[in-house]
C-alpha cells in the first residue's frame, strides 16, 4: 500500500478512537453525574426523615484526620461471659473502684454494646473492691421487684416470679440479661451480694398503678378496683390522697408483703414518687424530677442506706452524670454535679464515666410489631419509627447503621475514622491534642465544632466513644 494512503488510514483510525474515547468519557461521566445526582437526593431524603448513614471509610479516610491525635485504649463489646472473668481491659477500673464511693456510669439510652459495658464495669468494680448496690434511671417503684429477684435462689421460684410478677416492667431483653447476670452473681458470691434499685419518678405511672397499688390495696379489700385508663396525669394528685387516706387505715396484720416484698412503709414512698411526677407534669420537669431522683438517692426512706454504709454504682443517662459545678447552688440540675460538689458523703469521692454513642443497627426490631411489646419510651419509639418510615421508602437497610437526629461533624468523623482502625469497637480516650486533629489546620466552623465537643465531655472524669451499636430489643408482652 501507498505510503501517503497508509499513513491517512492510520490517522484516520486514530481519529475514530479518539472519537470513541471522548464519547466514552462522555458516557461515563454523564452516568457518575446522574448516580452523583441520584446519591446526593438519596442523602437529601434520608436526612428529611431526621437520618444520616455511618460513614464509610473512604469519606473519613486519614489524609483528612490526624488519627494520632487521639490516644485511646480499646475495649470489648462483648457482654459478661458466664464466668465473670472478661473484664482484663477493664483494669484501669481498680483504682478508681478502691478510690471512689460512687461511680456515676452515663450512657445514651437504647444501645446494645453499652448495656454491655455497664454490666462488664458492674462486676469489674466488684471483682476489684465491693460496690453492693447498683441503681438504674428507671422508675423507683420497679426497684423493689429487680432486687427481689436476683436474690432468689430457687430458679423455677424466679422463673415463676419473671412470668407472672416482674416481666411487665422489664422493657428490654438486654436489661433482663443484666438482672439475670446479678442473680447468677449473687448465687456464686453469696457473701458479696449486690442488691439492685431504680430512682428516677414514675413515668410510667399507669403501670405502678395497675401492677404495684392496685394489687396491693387489694389485699385488704378484694373488691379495691381503679382503672388505669381512667386516671390522666393531671388528676394524679386527688388518687394520691385518697390511696395515702387507705394506706393511713390499713390493717397490716390483714396482709402480707405483695409479692413476697411490698409492704405499707414502700407504698408509702412509692406514693411519694408518684406525686413528685404529678408535681413535675405540673409545675417544672426538671426541678420536680431531679428533687425526686436526690431523695431516692439519699433519703433513708428510699435507697439512702446504701450510700451511707456502703459504695454505690449508678447507671443513668450521660446529661444526668455530668460533674460540672453549678452557680448559686443548683448543682441538684444534675446527680454528678450534686455528688461531687454537694454531698458530704461523695465529694471528692465520685468518678464519672461517659459511654455514648449516636448510631444504630436497626436490624433486631425492623420488623418487630411495638404494640405487642411492654411498653418503651418515647425515644426509642422516635427512633423506630424514624428508621421505619426510612425503609419503608427504601433509603435504609436493617443492616446499616444511621443516627437520628444527629448529623455527623468534623469531630465525629476524626472518631469514626480511628473506629474503623479498631473494628469499632468501643474505644476510652485517653487524650486528645485538639489543635491538631485536623491535618493541614482546622476552619473556623472547624475550630468551632472541635472546641464545643472538648467542652461536652470536660465534666466527666472519663469519655468512651461508642462508634456504633445494636439497638436494644423491646420485650414480648406474650413473653412475660
Amino acid at each position: 500500500m501507498h505510503a501517503f494512503h497508509h499513513k491517512r488510514l492510520i490517522t484516520a483510525d486514530r481519529r475514530i478512537s479518539v472519537a470513541f474515547l471522548l464519547l466514552s468519557v462522555s458516557i461515563v461521566s454523564f452516568f457518575s453525574h446522574v448516580c452523583l445526582i441520584a446519591q446526593t437526593t438519596q442523602q437529601e431524603t434520608l436526612a428529611d426523615q431526621g437520618m444520616f448513614q455511618y460513614p464509610d471509610s473512604l469519606s473519613v479516610s486519614n489524609h483528612l484526620y490526624d488519627l494520632s491525635s487521639v490516644e485511646s485504649l480499646t475495649l470489648s463489646s462483648a457482654d459478661i461471659d458466664s464466668t465473670f472473668s472478661n473484664i482484663a481491659d477493664l483494669a484501669w477500673l481498680r483504682p478508681i473502684a478502691v478510690q471512689n464511693r460512687l461511680i456515676l456510669f452515663g450512657e445514651s439510652h437504647y444501645y446494645r454494646t453499652i448495656d454491655h459495658l455497664s454490666t462488664r464495669m458492674l462486676f469489674a468494680v466488684n471483682t476489684f473492691d465491693s460496690y453492693p448496690f447498683v441503681s438504674f434511671e428507671h422508675e423507683y417503684s420497679r426497684g423493689i421487684l429487680y432486687d427481689h429477684f436476683v436474690q432468689i435462689k430457687d430458679e423455677n421460684e424466679a422463673r415463676e416470679f419473671l412470668t407472672e410478677i416482674l416481666g411487665q416492667f422489664i422493657t428490654t431483653e438486654e436489661f433482663l440479661t443484666y438482672l439475670e447476670h446479678i442473680r447468677e452473681w449473687n448465687l456464686r458470691h453469696p457473701q458479696r451480694l449486690i442488691h439492685v434499685g431504680a430512682h428516677d419518678i414514675e413515668h410510667g405511672y399507669r403501670e405502678t398503678i395497675d401492677g404495684i397499688l392496685v394489687p396491693f390495696f387489694r389485699q385488704a379489700d378484694p373488691s379495691f378496683k381503679i382503672d388505669p385508663a381512667d386516671i390522666s396525669a393531671d388528676r394524679l394528685d386527688m388518687l394520691i390522697e385518697m390511696l395515702r387516706g387507705r394506706l393511713k387505715n390499713l390493717d397490716t396484720t390483714k396482709t402480707t408483703p405483695l409479692f413476697g416484698c411490698i409492704t405499707k412503709p414502700y407504698v408509702e414512698t412509692v406514693l411519694d414518687n408518684l406525686l413528685s411526677f404529678f408535681n413535675s407534669r405540673q409545675y417544672q420537669f426538671d426541678y420536680y424530677r431531679q428533687r425526686a431522683i436526690l431523695r431516692n438517692l439519699t433519703d433513708e426512706r428510699f435507697h439512702g442506706r446504701h450510700l451511707r454504709h456502703g459504695k454505690v454504682f449508678l447507671h443513668i443517662g450521660a446529661y444526668h452524670a455530668a460533674t460540672m459545678a453549678y452557680p448559686e447552688g443548683m448543682n441538684l440540675f444534675r446527680e454528678g454535679s450534686f455528688f461531687k460538689h454537694e454531698f458530704a458523703l461523695t465529694k471528692g469521692k465520685t468518678y464519672s464515666i461517659s459511654a455514648e454513642c449516636h448510631v444504630f443497627r436497626f436490624e433486631p426490631m425492623a420488623t418487630v410489631d411495638l404494640d405487642t411489646c411492654v411498653r418503651q419510651g418515647g425515644l426509642y419509639v422516635d427512633r423506630i419509627g424514624s428508621f421505619r418510615r426510612a425503609y419503608k421508602a427504601g433509603l435504609a437497610v436493617p443492616s446499616g447503621f444511621y443516627s437520628v437526629w444527629w448529623s455527623f461533624d468534623c469531630f465525629d468523623s476524626l472518631m469514626t475514622a480511628k473506629a474503623y482502625q479498631v473494628d469499632h469497637r468501643p474505644m476510652l480516650l485517653r487524650s486528645i491534642r485538639w489543635e491538631s486533629c485536623i491535618r493541614n489546620g482546622a476552619s473556623a466552623d472547624q475550630r468551632a465544632t472541635l472546641s464545643n465537643e472538648r467542652r461536652k465531655m470536660e465534666p466527666y472524669d472519663a469519655v468512651i466513644w461508642v462508634s456504633r451499636s445494636d439497638i436494644t430489643r423491646a420485650r414480648s408482652k406474650a413473653v412475660k
